[in-house]
């Protein structure tokens, strides 16, 4: 059986974030008690770098409490582009405790901002 969890559904268009130098969370969701094997969390983001943007590796965290669960990561080019780019993950023992997403990278840059764009958990049996 495959059921979302209650408001674990965010789609919006997501507030622009400059990608900081430290793990910053763009979107927290506290996992309500449950009967699931596994989660299955989906989250999609769009990545918007300028012309004067650092060319380094941008990642993408997804945590449960403060444990790394999955990094995602993707590499920014020193040039004007905009991607739009979805990411999942299975967590196999459902968390007890706040899901995050988060984003960092070795230099702080205000020239590459990160948007959620969507958000969504469904539970596993």
């Amino acid at each position: 059986m495959f059921e979302l969890l209650k408001n674990a559904i965010d789609v919006t268009d997501g507030t622009p974030v400059t990608v900081p130098n430290t793990d910053t969370a763009i979107k927290s969701y506290n996992v309500p008690n449950n009967k699931f094997e596994q989660l299955f969390v989906a989250f999609e983001v769009l990545i918007t770098a300028a012309a004067g943007s650092t060319a380094q590796n941008l990642l993408i965290k997804i945590k449960s409490g403060t444990t790394v669960k999955k990094t995602f990561t993707f590499k920014v080019i020193a040039a004007a582009n905009t991607f739009n780019i979805p990411f999942w993950t299975m967590f196999p023992n459902t968390p007890t405790s706040a899901i995050s997403i988060t984003i960092s990278a070795a230099a702080a840059d205000a020239n590459t901002s990160v948007a959620l764009m969507g958000f969504y958990v469904a539970g596993m049996d």
